[in-house]
């Protein structure tokens, strides 16, 4: 185990624990108005994050209900992808 603030599993536990927001979600944190819902947050090149609440199933029906296609790749390590998610990115303010 490391040191907190440290690289690896410990230091990212300690400096993304449960009273502080993950780096994916602290700009819709900040903002006072007009939060981001988490489901709209995305893993790098658009993959669905199977940490969220009800893991992927949940954030895909969630995402396919805004109108959103949800793709699957992989054959054996099978992750869950939003199709063109390039052209619905907000711009942060």
């Amino acid at each position: 185990m490391r040191c907190p603030g440290g690289k690896g599993p410990a230091g990212r536990a300690w400096r993304y624990g449960p009273d502080r927001p993950r780096p994916a979600a602290w700009a819709s944190h900040q903002r006072q108005e007009d939060e981001t819902p988490y489901w709209r947050t995305l893993k790098a090149g658009g993959e669905l994050n199977p940490k969220y609440p009800g893991g992927v199933e949940a954030q895909r029906e969630r995402l396919e209900a805004e109108g959103h296609t949800v793709v699957r790749r992989g054959r054996k390590n099978l992750r869950w992808y939003v199709r063109d998610y390039e052209k619905a990115l907000a711009e942060l303010t």
